[in-house]
């Protein structure tokens, strides 16, 4: 049995953007092509990077990127490297021939207004999904075309006020002292973004 190609998205930073990209590859070419995603930085999945999936249909609330050094000795057919080119420096994956760059920006940099931080992610999905198809298109032009699933009706459109909702649980957590300490990183991440967005 021939073995499927395996893609890796490593992105800087933190894992949305990489956790986008597997999930609409696992979307769009099915059980044909193996995807996994990694980061330099937190690999903690962000709730709205699930829910502004959702409204396009793609579920990754199951995917769970893993740590870098976990992919050190797999063979990848190609690695997608993820970071905005303008800010931010490509990361390095000295274990492949084939390495794909494609400069996004970081949406959970981005400051503002509920509306504007949620309209980031949605730009970025959307250019990431985009990117996935081309790179699926120029990588794997054999590749069936029954491969290409159909994505499942999106769900209700994510809105503002999720954000805000998000937010305040969030910062609600991040008072109780059982929370465990992996996860004080992700509380005080959300803190830092509501009061950039209280204060403008």
């Amino acid at each position: 049995m021939a073995r499927k190609p395996k893609v890796l998205f490593f992105s800087t930073g933190d894992s949305t953007r990489s956790q986008m990209a597997e999930g609409f590859l696992r979307a769009f070419a099915g059980d044909e092509v193996v995807a996994a995603s990694t980061a330099v930085e937190s690999i903690e999945p962000d709730p709205i990077v699930v829910d502004v999936m959702k409204e396009v249909g793609v579920d990754i609330s199951a995917q769970r990127p893993k740590d870098i050094a976990q992919f050190f000795k797999e063979h990848f057919a190609y690695v997608v490297t993820l970071c905005d080119s303008t800010t931010e420096k490509f990361p390095v994956w000295p274990f492949s021939r084939n390495i794909r760059h494609w400069s996004l920006v970081d949406p959970e940099r981005v400051t503002g207004s509920p509306e504007q931080k949620l309209e980031a992610f949605r730009r970025v999905r959307d250019e990431i999904s985009l990117n996935v198809r081309e790179f699926l298109t120029q990588s794997f032009p054999k590749l069936p075309a029954t491969a290409w699933r159909q994505l499942p009706a999106p769900s209700r459109k994510f809105t503002p006020r999720d954000v805000r909702e998000r937010l305040r649980i969030q910062a609600a957590v991040g008072r109780c002292p059982e929370l465990p300490s992996r996860l004080q990183g992700r509380v005080r991440a959300a803190q830092n973004h509501k009061h950039k967005i209280s204060t403008r």
